[in-house]
């Protein structure tokens, strides 16, 4: 059973996952080991939520005339569901530490031909190298 709020999770976990992978292939000059270990690392949180939204059931209790509906996860254990999240949260992490490493290992290149010496070089020019605007 998927709810919204499990929906709108998925949905954000994928394009974090896109988003990420292709920041990490562009800045890398197109390496596909880096990209393909920042897509597994990042597409794991949504297999992970969505292989436990599979297993989710509702419980419509009707309560003094309203209809109360509660989720819960049926036939998961505690200690399943802990271990989930940690390895869900744990790849997350792992996703967004490559995507920084990347970029402060790729990045610095592109500042080299900047002249530094002189105060009349605006903001921009800073933040603007080999055609992108970067926001590290």
């Amino acid at each position: 059973m998927l709810t919204l709020q499990g929906g709108t999770l998925l949905v954000s976990l994928i394009l974090w996952c896109i988003v990420s992978s292709l920041r990490v292939y562009a800045v890398s000059d197109r390496n596909k080991l880096i990209t393909a270990v920042t897509i597994l690392l990042g597409l794991l949180p949504f297999a992970i939520n969505l292989w436990a939204e599979a297993h989710l059931s509702a419980l419509i209790d009707p309560a003094g005339g309203f209809n109360l509906c509660a989720t819960f996860y049926s036939n998961l254990s505690v200690t399943t569901l802990t271990r989930l999240v940690i390895i869900s949260r744990s790849c997350a992490v792992a996703s967004d530490t490559i995507v920084v490493l990347v970029v402060w290992y790729f990045i610095p290149s592109g500042f080299r031909g900047i002249c530094v010496d002189s105060e009349s070089v605006p903001l921009t020019s800073y933040l603007w190298a080999n055609g992108t605007v970067n926001f590290a």
